[in-house]
């Protein structure tokens, strides 16, 4: 729901960001919703509001690296635009209030803790391409979708000593194979071992749609300049300027929709902490009224029925009448059942009620260890 009204919201920032003009391939602003209209908006960008978020353009910085090498891989992008910039490093472990390792309850280990790992967070998240995941999905992966850019093989030499002995041993088994096929065939088998490979296949990316006939390029064409005139003909200012804007209209629709995220937040803990206000002002008058007692009743009552209730799903018994005589029973207001299976009242009501069913505890490890 949140996501569709989010989408709603934001539709008209990608209708007026596919009409507007061509953007500012460096820098532009972004607006955050929640903030006050700015009176000086025209003077904005010398000084910033604290509600302004400036950053550059993902797709104008990889518009810029395109310009100036004709081949690039997903890592390449990703080390010139984050040359410099110091990513966000991932905790393992967090500290409590109390200097702590903070744990986490698992019911799969013997201990029953375990080591509470924080969710993972962005490397980098004040810049365009935030992380390896957000730029080759989010930001080549649109460029590819729009034809802007395209995959481009590579046939690169075979240098490393792992590399050769791994094309030997693919040989060898081609080679085997043969030999297998021609025995099951009655044919005579091959008696020469094919050549090991010396040049495997390597994908860039390259500017431009992909072309009808996909040309193969070799490691000489990663060191050639790219020329002007390449640039210009396979250069789609139009649709990259397209694309900035889809990417501008992308962040101000993540920004609306933390803006809902926490709006929504704040409404809630505000419900729930009127509603906690509304119980202990209720509480405080039945207790000036002398209904603790009856209050400490019925809170025991409520959770014995749902015990039962928990007890009947896992046993598909009936206990309707247990329940009945349960709401009906009278129950102490200072006594605690300490386990499962110990009965509150010793005066049950026609001798079977009790408050918790009487499920016996067992030990698994002695259990395994008679079998033995």
């Amino acid at each position: 729901m949140l996501k569709d009204s989010v989408l709603r919201q934001a539709a008209p920032l990608f209708h007026r960001a596919s009409s507007s003009g061509p953007s500012t391939p460096a820098l532009w602003r972004v607006r955050l919703f929640h903030s006050p209209p700015d009176s000086h908006h025209d003077n904005a960008a010398d000084e910033p509001s604290p509600h302004t978020v400036w950053t550059r353009s993902a797709t104008g910085m990889v518009k810029d690296m395109f310009t100036k090498h004709r081949l690039l891989k997903s890592q390449d992008i990703w080390r010139m635009g984050t040359e410099g910039t110091r990513p966000v490093i991932q905790a393992t472990q967090a500290i409590d209030d109390e200097g702590r390792i903070r744990m986490k309850r698992v019911s799969n280990i013997r201990e029953g803790r375990r080591v509470w790992v924080p969710p993972p967070v962005t490397p980098l998240p004040h810049h365009p391409f935030q992380a390896m995941r957000f730029l080759k999905n989010n930001i080549l992966g649109g460029l590819e979708a729009h034809n802007l850019i395209h995959k481009a093989k590579v046939m690169m030499p075979i240098t490393t000593a792992q590399g050769i002995l791994d094309s030997e041993r693919a040989a060898m088994r081609a080679y085997r194979r043969k030999v297998f096929e021609a025995n099951k065939m009655g044919r005579d088998p091959p008696t020469e071992v094919p050549t090991p490979r010396t040049h495997m296949p390597e994908y860039y990316w390259a500017l431009g749609p992909t072309p009808d006939v996909r040309p193969t390029y070799d490691e000489s064409d990663l060191q050639r300049p790219v020329t002007k005139e390449e640039v210009e003909a396979n250069m789609d200012e139009q649709g990259w300027s397209r694309a900035e804007q889809l990417e501008k209209a992308y962040h101000e629709a993540k920004a609306l929709e933390r803006d809902l995220i926490s709006a929504r937040r704040t409404v809630r803990r505000a419900a729930h902490k009127a509603e906690r206000e509304r119980e202990k002002e209720e509480r405080a008058q039945m207790l000036a009224m002398g209904l603790g007692p009856k209050i400490a009743q019925e809170k025991r009552r409520a959770a014995a029925i749902k015990s039962i209730e928990n007890y009947a799903r896992e046993t598909g018994e009936d206990v309707s009448d247990w329940i009945k005589e349960l709401e009906e029973a009278h129950l102490p207001t200072d006594q605690y059942p300490e386990r499962i299976g110990e009965v509150v009242n010793p005066t049950r009501v026609d001798g079977k009620l009790r408050l918790t069913p009487a499920t016996p505890r067992t030990n698994s490890a002695k259990i395994h260890k008679s079998r033995r």
